[in-house]
């Protein structure tokens, strides 16, 4: 059986937004983990880590290029990415390296994850929105 992740959603932003705690990961660092809060974003398509993360600054970080379109931009820009994986403590699931595009101030959980997942956003419960996460 899948394990679950279940949280309310963050109510210190407005409108309320669903995060899930999580982990990045070094997997080229063995033991190395980044605990996170991950804002959960299904209309994002790649995942995202701030570029003031300490786990950017490294050797053990494996670089590279992505091509992105930003909503209502027609241009493409090239974005830096950086091989991470993550995982959300109590679901069956962990996903191996992926690249995070480097931008923002925020970790974002984009689909390229969440594709991975049965995800639930639910926001009419009697205690407010609610996030669920089960593993595959």
């Amino acid at each position: 059986m899948p394990g679950v992740f279940s949280a309310s959603y963050d109510g210190s932003i407005q409108p309320s937004i669903p995060v899930v705690e999580g982990f990045l990961l070094r997997l080229e660092a063995a033991g190395w983990v980044c605990p996170v809060t991950g804002i959960v974003d299904s209309g994002c398509d790649v995942s995202l880590v701030p570029e003031n993360l300490d786990i950017l600054v490294s050797e053990y970080c494996k670089y590279g290029w992505m091509d992105l379109r930003r909503p209502g931009d027609d241009d493409t820009d090239t974005y830096p990415t950086v091989e991470l994986g993550f995982e959300i403590p109590g679901v069956s699931f962990a996903v191996n390296t992926l690249p995070f595009v480097v931008l923002g101030g925020e970790v974002v959980i984009g689909r390229d994850i969440l594709n991975a997942l049965r995800v639930a956003l639910d926001g009419i419960t009697p205690a407010g929105p609610t996030l669920k996460i089960e593993g595959p």
